[in-house]
């Protein structure tokens, strides 16, 4: 009972008190306040996961399914953001073959679209400095990731073609961000062709996989981040890539007029070297 007292008259349990009351008063006052305490809670939230995911994910490595419990964790953890995620076509995504997934990247919260649209097994392609990262490295290792070095092109083919050996030998897909890098503004980056140039030489379908703009809910550089954001992911059909990298060009190109969501598409293709797709998605 005494210590107890002592705790409860502490100057740190008051200091607390009174950071955690003036947290509060913060995140119903101001936008900028309430978007750096829910990123902080989601930063917590994903640190969280893999803390667990480094236990709960060794036996389902064996099976190739990492991943997939890593965002079976994710799942049960998201709620209290209060994000929506509405998934079209996943059918698409049911098949028991390899496949290369392409979805655009535009921040941190991609992590709850692949939560919410994460096939069986699939692994994902990133970049090597996340492999530093404590307890992130153990999950990305369990989950079977690829890790590409970008200043190294030598290292980007070697890690391309042990991709496509791993990816035939334990029947898997894998999940590509092709822009490379976040992109906070509507529509798309280029693309970076590693993602293609692994499908082409695999022989491998590709996925590509779009994303609702998060502006409504979320943006980081005007930095608010708000409760009951709602995210519209569009699954469309696989592309085949049989043949060489201009004959599955043209398929895609033949078949552009079957987007009918509302959207521009350039060429994917502007030369051998690189690609562009400029797309939105409007929530309906």
């Amino acid at each position: 009972m005494v210590c107890l007292c002592a705790l409860v008259h502490s100057p740190v349990t008051w200091a607390l008190t009174a950071l955690i009351a003036l947290a509060m008063v913060a995140y119903l006052l101001s936008t900028t306040a309430r978007y750096y305490i829910r990123m902080t809670g989601y930063n917590m939230t994903i640190f969280f996961t893999a803390c667990i995911c480094t236990i709960y994910c060794i036996p389902a490595w064996i099976y190739t399914e990492g991943a997939g419990r890593v965002f079976e964790c994710c799942r049960i953890l998201f709620p209290w953001m209060d994000i929506t995620v509405t998934v079209r076509n996943k059918k698409h995504l049911d098949i028991d073959k390899p496949c290369v997934l392409i979805c655009n990247h535009q921040s941190s919260l991609d992590v709850v679209v692949m939560a919410y649209t994460w096939p069986e097994k699939c692994t994902c392609m990133m970049k090597d400095s996340l492999k530093y990262i404590p307890f992130f490295n153990i999950c990305c290792i369990l989950a079977h990731a690829i890790f590409v070095k970008r200043s190294s092109r030598e290292g980007g083919i070697s890690a391309l073609k042990q991709a496509a050996n791993v990816m035939k030998e334990k029947n898997l897909k894998v999940w590509v961000f092709p822009e490379g890098t976040r992109h906070h503004e509507k529509g798309m980056l280029p693309f970076k062709k590693g993602a293609f140039n692994l499908a082409v030489s695999a022989q491998i379908p590709i996925v590509p996989i779009v994303a609702s703009d998060y502006s409504p809910f979320y943006s980081k550089p005007d930095k608010y981040f708000k409760s009951g954001g709602q995210i519209v992911v569009e699954v469309l059909e696989p592309i085949s890539t049989l043949g060489d990298f201009g004959m599955w060009t043209g398929r895609f190109l033949a078949r552009n007029d079957e987007f009918s969501y509302r959207s521009e598409c350039g060429n994917w293709l502007k030369s051998l070297k690189w690609l562009c797709l400029t797309l939105s998605l409007d929530l309906e």
